[in-house]
């Protein structure tokens, strides 16, 4: 099964300081329970990063939705990640998609960019991707 997840999108980070991140939630909580593989496909359709220390972070998440409760009650990225994909310096020319895939998720998920400018205040950083997520069943 393929399902989008977003559309080509322009996410512009040059303003951020030096070894400052900021992170944006792109999908809040995919139903994944009928799955058992995953693979997390991103279009590049432009990028410019100069620096090796810059890079854009899909990473897919669990999560668990609660009807009784708005809140989000998803693991901690820095600790759990069910899949992360970095794009930075040493990714291919665009455009050009990449992928990665992984195994038995939970029953949600959500996904993430985490843009990281890296050493150096200021510095050209910006993207448009677009994604996709190829689901085989149980």
């Amino acid at each position: 099964m393929l399902i989008d997840l977003f559309g080509p999108t322009r996410f512009e980070y040059s303003y951020l300081g030096a070894s400052a991140t900021a992170t944006v939630r792109l999908v809040r909580a995919l139903n994944t329970s009928q799955f058992y593989d995953i693979q997390l496909i991103i279009r590049i359709h432009s990028l410019s990063i100069s620096l090796a220390t810059q890079s854009f972070t899909f990473v897919l998440s669990n999560t668990l939705p609660c009807e009784s409760d708005p809140r989000e009650f998803s693991e901690d990225p820095t600790v759990a990640q069910y899949l992360s994909l970095a794009v930075d310096t040493s990714s291919p020319a665009s455009p050009v998609a990449v992928s990665k895939s992984a195994t038995n998720p939970g029953a949600f998920l959500k996904l993430s960019l985490v843009a990281a400018q890296g050493g150096v205040a200021s510095t050209t950083m910006y993207g448009e991707f677009s994604g996709v997520l190829v689901g085989r069943p149980r």
